[in-house]
């Protein structure tokens, strides 16, 4: 399963840079996303530096409570990260992205489920931005008059 789109979505993904988010990032790239591993040490400050161009964040389950919601309040602050999609990976896949023979589920099979819901998360917010548009009055594309 390819994502292919006229422009490159990337994938930010904030955790501790550890193998499993190296792992992850170039299996996304190779799904056709480019990504950016985002380390938990940044200042929060920087949010809006560290997310410029980014369509999704993932979270990886290593971060800290405390790290997790400074984070996604100091995006909820931003108008310009407000609309920035998050979704979490779980621990199966980490751990399966570094030694498969820890747990009983193909990494393959948690990959493909986590690209399945960042599509998902991704078409939701395509919607909700068309539907920011529609509500402000802007004009919908009328075809050709012949």
């Amino acid at each position: 399963m390819t994502h292919r789109s006229s422009t490159t979505t990337t994938v930010a993904i904030l955790g501790t840079d550890t193998l499993a988010e190296g792992i992850l990032a170039r299996l996304l790239e190779r799904e056709g996303y480019a990504t950016r591993i985002l380390e938990a040490s940044y200042p929060m400050r920087m949010v809006d530096e560290l997310l410029d161009g980014v369509d999704l964040l993932l979270l990886t389950p290593g971060l800290s409570p405390d790290v997790r919601g400074a984070f996604l309040k100091a995006m909820s602050s931003s108008p310009k990260t407000a609309a920035v999609p998050v979704l979490s990976f779980s621990d199966a896949l980490k751990l399966a992205l570094v030694d498969e023979l820890a747990v009983n589920v193909s990494w393959r099979s948690l990959f493909d489920e986590l690209v399945g819901q960042i599509g998902a998360a991704l078409e939701r917010a395509a919607a909700s931005t068309r539907a920011l548009v529609a509500d402000c009055g802007e004009p919908a594309a009328q075809p050709d008059a012949l």
